[in-house]
């Protein structure tokens, strides 16, 4: 079985048995690393516009239905959500700025 996640009608989507429309990357939450050791979150920046779900959803949802839902510990509730799955992913790593901060007595970056 091949099941196709995504936002475009291409020939893998032609292909498969299953279609999962997801989000559009402006509609869903996310995370990212610029740099080693530098972690963020991304939020929407736009509601949804048609009936789709974040990858992180699908799969949540999915391995719910199949009675293995997904926790962030051992013996740890299940998330409800992708944007919870990031927070508790958030919490469990150190965020550093991106930005470089301001010598206090130079004003210039160390």
């Amino acid at each position: 079985m091949i099941v196709y996640l995504g936002t475009l009608e291409n020939e893998t989507a032609a292909a498969s048995d299953w279609i999962l429309p997801i989000d559009y990357p402006l509609e869903t939450w996310g995370d990212y690393e610029p740099e080693q050791g530098i972690r963020g979150l991304m939020q929407p920046t736009m509601p949804r516009l048609y009936d789709t779900r974040a990858v992180g959803d699908i799969f949540l949802t999915l391995a719910q239905a199949a009675g293995r839902p997904l926790t962030k510990r051992e013996g740890g509730a299940p998330v409800a959500s992708f944007r919870e799955w990031l927070t508790l992913a958030g919490r469990s790593c150190t965020i550093k700025s991106a930005r470089p901060s301001l010598s206090k007595t130079s004003g210039k970056v160390p």
